[in-house]
């Protein structure tokens, strides 16, 4: 099934509902096709487009012109940054004319995923804490960058993590956060937000596990976009056992 994870179908079934692709759309292929197969999701009002690559198919978002455009370009083409975006400000309505509408790039992302959340063993140092104000306690120090990555405005579901006594009681303000946006009815779109002065203790790695694991209690299939050029939140990803399943190259329309 062309290198399709166990969890494949569920996965496949989210993204193909955030695109609005029929649910079987992104299935993978049994008869283990040599080549990923093509798929064109057209949004007239899309303010984004993007290419999104599986082991098994890759679809091209986004308004017509968009998906026209990359119908003669190679998919292994398409999936870098600076090639959509020449191949996307080339095509825009108005390209050439001096008012056309601005194509811009929000990057290359992993898109990770796991079937089931890391074994989460009991802190002595930090409890949990499901109060959003806690949460917002830490996206309050968090730089805008790291904010917006994390999508924490979007977060339906949050948990933060609360120096404790040992016992439960809380003794300082929160230092580490994570949550999950739904994406798809099934996905579990992932973001963690650390304390800056308070990085590299695996704060960040144990409120990922924790909102994982809050994802599956739901019946959620956890799954992260990270952009390239962020390593410490793939080494993050990677040590709470999401796997890298494809990626997404996403650019801002108008």
């Amino acid at each position: 099934m062309n290198g399709a994870p166990s969890f494949a179908g569920v996965l496949a079934l989210g993204l193909a509902r955030r695109l609005g692709l029929p649910d079987t759309a992104l299935l993978p292929d049994d008869d283990g096709a040599a080549e990923p197969r093509r798929l064109e999701a057209v949004r007239e009002d899309a303010a984004e487009a993007e290419v999104l690559a599986l082991p098994w198919a890759t679809v091209v978002a986004g308004p017509a012109w968009f998906a026209a455009a990359c119908r003669d370009v190679p998919a292994e083409v398409l999936g870098v940054e600076s090639a959509l975006l020449r191949t996307a400000a080339g095509a825009a309505p108005g390209a050439g004319s001096g008012g056309g509408a601005a194509v811009r790039s929000r990057g290359e992302f992993t898109l990770y995923a796991a079937e089931e959340p890391p074994v989460l063993e009991p802190s002595r140092s930090v409890a949990v804490s499901e109060d959003p104000a806690h949460a917002l306690a830490v996206a309050a120090q968090a730089p805008a960058d790291d904010l917006a990555e994390a999508a924490a405005q979007a977060w339906t579901s949050s948990a933060s993590l609360v120096p404790d006594d040992g016992a439960g009681h809380g003794l300082e303000a929160p230092v580490a956060a994570a949550g999950h946006r739904v994406s798809g009815g099934i996905l579990a779109e992932l973001g963690v937000l650390t304390v800056p002065r308070l990085r590299g203790h695996g704060l960040g790695r144990y409120a990922a596990a924790v909102a994982m694991d809050r994802a599956a209690l739901e019946g959620l299939l956890p799954v992260a976009h990270l952009r390239a050029g962020h390593p410490a939140a793939h080494h993050v990803a990677i040590a709470v056992g999401l796997e890298p399943v494809g990626s997404r190259t996403v650019l801002a329309l108008g």
